[in-house]
């Protein structure tokens, strides 16, 4: 490898000082609750709540079960499933607009915007891919 195959100094130190800063971040960060989606598990189990509303407990019940997840205080617990068949049940208008809920929820996006954890790891992504293919070459 000669002198210009090599990663420049500035490009190493942006790595560096990268990880750096994506390591403070993480350290300061809330977790799963600093990461924004395009359909939030809070907003995920108010729909579920508003569409299973008029049914009784049990009913409701069969409807989480039978989607693969359990709201529990107001907290979604397992993951959502959409592989299932409507001919079991008689109510397909309530059980299509749950599936519509849970494919929405399953299809999110991970919002970039405004959001320093994520725009850390792009940047860090970023450099690492450019350290690494140097190191490669």
């Amino acid at each position: 490898m000669n002198g210009s195959d090599r990663l420049s100094v500035n490009a190493q130190k942006a790595f560096s000082k990268s990880l750096e800063d994506l390591s403070t971040l993480l350290k300061t960060s809330k977790g799963i609750s600093d990461i924004r989606l395009s359909h939030s598990q809070n907003e995920f189990v108010e729909k579920i709540n508003s569409i299973l509303k008029d049914l009784p407990t049990e009913e409701q019940l069969k409807f989480q079960e039978l989607f693969g997840f359990k709201i529990v205080n107001g907290k979604l617990t397992g993951y959502p499933n959409v592989n299932i068949s409507v001919e079991n049940y008689t109510n397909k208008e309530l059980f299509n607009k749950i599936k519509q809920e849970v494919e929405a929820y399953l299809d999110n996006q991970v919002i970039i915007e405004n959001n320093p954890q994520l725009k850390m790891l792009k940047k860090t992504y970023y450099n690492y891919t450019l350290y690494t293919t140097i190191i490669y070459i």
